[in-house]
């Protein structure tokens, strides 16, 4: 009967309920299908049992215990070599940038290569021949059967791959996939000193206790950045992507339950205020507090039970929906499946939200005696010692959940101490606009009469526009960001700066690629170092990794280097200490100048000498002087030491250059180049930074997709207001009309409550926004910031028409009540 009687409020608190679980559960569920798929199909993802990659050519250390190792009975091993490289199609010298993949016979040990022909891929990739994506036939304008340039070789395109295994998702990719045996790998002539390949080997070992052992002396032979992993340690890079991206779900996920949680709080608030005379007639016939208390907890576990119910559901439509919501970043063979943990976490969930967040109101309850039947004010709010131990058991609970779900306690700490701060500013800031206002004289009497209306009993002004600032905020910096991400990369790309890369030329080539440019450019010599010592002392690498992994900002000096030499300072750098390098001066040690950035990590001083290792030759130099970066338009490369030509000219070496011509003409250059170099590769850069601009396009989409529900909490929470002053709404409406007053006047001032309501979020929305995105674009991104005023109004004026759509929607039932019918209600009470 209770909740007959009050269907409205009770469908408020159900729906808050149900919207407090769906996206966890939903994405707890689907993360957990995805894993699953991830993990039963670990081995086929990876390709092989054991795998061994480097960015450089193996140590001697790892190649002789790999060596060693596939000679172990039960091991057959393959090797690999990825890269990116411009390939060039004979029949109309058409070129394109692509990913190639150069593998030996057993490639793949699990799972298949899948092609077009359904042939298969050991019998169709031979000495010669070549297998291609399809994007590259249509982008080419060539067919199966034709020939494919590659580097210095001819290969013909024998068929098209449709699935690799160890590739199931590409989030950003140069280029379609190229397959080529290995046999023609040194005819092609791409790889040479300096190259950028990912070297990789793939083991196969036949007896699985076995595995482990090996792969530990494997590692044990390793140096920096060579990484050893099995497949069960090994992580596909959709993985990495998408538990990444998940976890940062989970936190819009938890913010979205903390907010649906008021909403809780105040529709059950909404509902028990319509019960507060049947209340005090039950304790005038005795009732006690702790039986009024039993009766109104059933009716709440009731509710929440069906909210629970409904949440369920409506996650188990979301994990259908995820599948298109992800298409762009989830392999194929992903497998929903209804999982135990998600449907335990939906109860759990469920019980924990509607204690934690009912207690409150109910416990108020005890406030309410028999003689409230004969008072006309509202029922005071109790802070006893229960609402503070409430109010710390919310704040364990959201901090348990964050813990549970980020599995790291800093960021577990940063997060929730950024929630707690964002609410808390928001609650200030409220809390001054609501100061202010309520002192504000007005002359005109709607709007005063509206801003009277914001502080009503019961009326929940702080509350809806606490949550409505909070998560708006959110989606307004998410929107803020990426606008100014696609102005800095795509809109606002310097007119003068370099649209073409080129890199891997050889230093013998430099004159040949002046004549074919038909320009001058600027070379960037690039070396291949470690730091094997400073002052004579040997590098404390373990020390150095520890640092990277307490500080992935920091500087970690165990890292491989780019090395170059130079003796003239670019436009965007100055001297901090030191003079500039001279090459006339021959005697004494190698002269090196360094970034001021590398002082963070080893207090580095004039006169000081490292040691590097250049592909196995040691190289001692002297800090000659000390550089810092001023500005940063151009798009040079940036390099943290700088030696003189004399001193690395000598040193196995690749050249990069940088250059702009009109946009027509890159590709036709593109040709150019590759039929005079087949060893460059040529990057288009304006191609890549719409490649990367759709990338964030769809990463936002469905950070916005999920935002929306904190919304939503907010407007549940707009409604459950409206209910929850109902009585003093009707009355207020009936006065005015009693005393002259038409509908339209009413009308009028509940719509400018309204307005003023969603006026006040979004401008304390806005300004959070501007703030945050400033913060995060100039110091995160270090990016040039553009407030984006014009749009950000649009919002705002969005959430405004929001606000007072849904204010208005809920007060219909009020606006209709006639005065001789409540005039009635009241004097029968009486």
């Amino acid at each position: 009967r209770q909740i007959s009687s009050s269907w409205k409020q009770t469908i408020v608190f159900v729906l808050c309920v149900a919207l407090s679980l769906v996206t966890l559960v939903s994405l707890g569920g689907f993360g957990e299908s995805v894993n699953n798929s991830l993990l039963r199909d670990a081995r086929r993802l990876q390709a092989a049992d054991i795998i061994v990659e480097s960015g450089f050519e193996y140590s001697e250390s790892l190649a002789a215990e790999l060596t060693a190792v596939s000679q172990e009975p039960g091991v057959s091993r393959t090797n690999l070599y990825e890269f990116i490289s411009v390939v060039q199609a004979p029949q109309n010298e058409e070129s394109l940038l692509t990913s190639v993949k150069v593998v030996e016979a057993g490639y793949p040990f699990y799972g298949e290569v899948e092609l077009a022909s359904t042939r298969p891929f050991a019998n169709t990739l031979q000495p010669g021949t070549a297998i291609v994506e399809q994007n590259l036939l249509d982008r080419l304008g060539i067919n199966v059967g034709d020939s494919l340039r590659v580097g210095q070789e001819t290969l013909e395109i024998v068929d098209v791959v449709t699935y690799e295994p160890d590739r199931p998702v590409a989030v950003f990719s140069f280029g379609p996939r190229v397959f080529v045996n290995a046999t023609d790998l040194e005819s092609t002539g791409l790889i040479r000193p300096g190259s950028r390949v990912t070297y990789k080997t793939l083991l196969q070992v036949s007896n699985d206790t076995q595995m482990e052992a090996l792969a530990a002396r494997l590692d044990a032979a390793t140096v920096e950045r060579e990484r050893v992993e099995t497949y069960r340690t090994a992580q596909s890079a959709v993985q990495i992507f998408f538990d990444n991206f998940l976890t940062f779900l989970r936190l819009i996920g938890i913010f979205t339950l903390l907010l649906a949680g008021i909403g809780i709080q105040s529709s059950l608030t909404a509902f028990l205020k319509e019960r507060e005379n049947t209340i005090a007639i039950l304790r005038t016939f005795g009732a006690t507090s702790r039986f009024v208390m039993t009766q109104y907890l059933a009716v709440a576990a009731m509710l929440g039970a069906i909210g629970t119910g409904l949440g369920f559901a409506l996650a188990m439509v979301l994990q259908v929906v995820f599948p298109a919501v992800f298409a762009t970043f989830l392999p194929p063979q992903v497998e929903l499946m209804i999982s135990p943990r998600a449907i335990a976490e939906a109860l759990g969930l469920g019980l924990l939200v509607v204690a934690a967040f009912t207690f409150l109101p109910l416990y108020n309850l005890q406030g309410l005696k028999p003689s409230f039947i004969f008072r006309k004010e509202s029922l005071p709010f109790r802070r006893g010692w229960a609402y503070y131990v409430t109010l710390g058991l919310i704040v364990t609970f959201f901090l348990g959940m964050v813990f549970y779900y980020l599995e790291d306690g800093e960021t577990s700490l940063y997060f929730v101490g950024g929630v707690l701060a964002l609410i808390a500013v928001t609650s200030l800031l409220t809390a001054v606009v609501l100061f202010l206002l309520r002192r504000l004289q007005l002359k005109p009497l709607a709007p005063r009469q509206a801003v009277r209306g914001l502080f009503r009993p019961r009326n929940a002004t702080a509350a809806i526009i606490i949550t409505l600032a909070a998560s708006l905020s959110v989606l307004f910096t998410i929107f803020l960001i990426q606008q100014n991400l696609n102005a800095n990369f795509v809109q606002a790309y310097p007119p003068d700066a370099p649209n073409m890369f080129v890199l891997d030329i050889q230093p013998e080539q430099r004159g040949r690629f002046r004549e074919t440019l038909g320009q001058e450019a600027e070379f960037f010599p690039i070396i291949n170092g470690r730091i094997l010592e400073i002052n004579g002392q040997p590098l404390d690498r373990e020390a150095e990794r520890a640092v990277a992994r307490e500080d992935r900002g920091g500087e970690n000096l165990a890292r491989p280097f780019r090395l170059t030499y130079r003796e003239n300072l670019l436009e965007t750098e100055q001297l901090v200490r030191g003079a500039q390098m001279h090459s006339n001066q021959t005697d004494g040690l190698p002269e090196v100048s360094i970034l001021d950035e590398l002082l963070t990590r080893y207090p580095f001083e004039l006169g000081d000498t490292i040691t590097f290792d250049i592909q196995g030759v040691p190289l001692t130099a002297q800090i000659t002087s000390i550089r810092r970066e001023i500005g940063a338009e151009g798009l040079q490369p940036r390099f943290s030491f700088v030696f003189r030509e004399q001193d690395l000219v000598n040193a196995p070496q690749s050249i990069f250059t940088a250059v702009r011509l009109p946009e027509n003409e890159i590709p036709a250059m593109q040709n150019k180049l590759v039929a005079a170099m087949p060893n460059l590769t040529v990057l288009n850069v304006s191609e890549t930074i719409n490649t990367i601009a759709g990338i964030v396009d769809d990463v936002t989409t469905i950070i916005r997709f999920f935002t929306l529900f904190s919304i939503v909490a907010g407007v549940l929470i707009i409604i459950s207001s409206v209910l929850a002053t109902r009585f003093a709404r009707i009355q207020e409406s009936v006065y005015f009309k009693v005393l002259g007053a038409k509908r339209r006047f009413v009308l009028q001032v509940f719509t400018l409550e309204n307005v003023f309501i969603g006026l006040l979020a979004a401008l304390l929305a806005l300004g959070m926004s501007q703030i945050g995105g400033y913060l995060l674009i100039t110091q995160v991104f270090e990016l040039d910031y553009t407030p984006y005023l014009g749009e950000s109004v649009l919002l705002m004026l969005g959430t405004v028409v929001l606000v007072t759509a849904v204010g208005l929607a809920a007060s219909t039932g009020i606006l209709q009540k006639k005065p001789i019918i409540f005039l009635r209600e009241q004097s029968g009470n009486e």
